[in-house]
């Protein structure tokens, strides 16, 4: 995967504990000077509105419904799916990652190894990374972790109050490996946790927040 928009992302349909979402052998790799945009640096600056952002990879979830693959409605293609499921695992096997270190692309836009669903409102499976392999990737690119949308809290989506999926992320990393510059605060661990941040919950463990991330460092 080279200078992607949103990122791979696997969605499962199907309410089981059993269910499984795998990568394995996959390289991801970041905007290079061979994958520019524009012509300009910084040219989208003047009418945000025009900035493409782009993530490596957007964290998987379940589903018990879905829409039409290819909605006629004028609706993006990331709105495929309805309500979210309350199981499933993803697993990630040797995903490589490559040169994410500037956290934003040439034109201006944001750039970042990891993405949420804009839409993801409920309940992301544990997200668990064997032997992943990060190459020149800045630690201030790893990722934004999104707050419960405001305009989920209605009877359709989720009731009185939004959501709190988002807030109840976990990423798991297990024999990881590390090469070239960037990544200095974290010591290289090669066993680690990524959360998004919940103050109900960081402050109790071995946690370091993250404002960048809005999210936490555990080890």
């Amino acid at each position: 995967m080279i200078d992607n928009f949103w990122g791979a992302g696997a969605f499962l349909g199907g309410e089981s504990d059993w269910r499984r979402i795998k990568y394995d052998n996959v390289h991801i790799y970041g905007e290079s000077q061979d994958s520019k945009d524009c012509e300009v640096q910084d040219a989208c600056l003047a009418d945000p509105l025009t900035c493409e952002n782009k993530a490596g990879l957007m964290l998987s979830i379940f589903t018990t419904g879905s829409n039409r693959p290819f909605p006629r409605d004028g609706s993006a293609y990331d709105e495929i799916y309805s309500d979210a499921a309350w199981g499933g695992v993803t697993e990630y096997y040797n995903v490589y990652f490559y040169d994410f270190y500037n956290s934003k692309t040439f034109c201006g836009g944001k750039q970042q190894l990891f993405d949420t669903h804009r839409n993801g409102t409920d309940y992301y499976p544990i997200q668990r990374f064997y032997s992943a392999s990060f190459k020149n990737v800045h630690e201030d690119n790893f990722g934004f972790f999104r707050d419960p949308n405001p305009i989920w809290a209605t009877v359709e989506k989720c009731g009185a109050f939004p959501c709190t999926g988002p807030q109840q992320i976990v990423m798991r990393f297990e024999s990881t490996k590390w090469y070239g510059g960037f990544w200095n605060t974290y010591n290289r661990d090669q066993l680690f946790f990524i959360t998004s941040r919940n103050d109900f919950v960081g402050p109790s463990i071995q946690c370091q927040v993250n404002s960048k991330w809005n999210g936490y460092y555990c080890n």
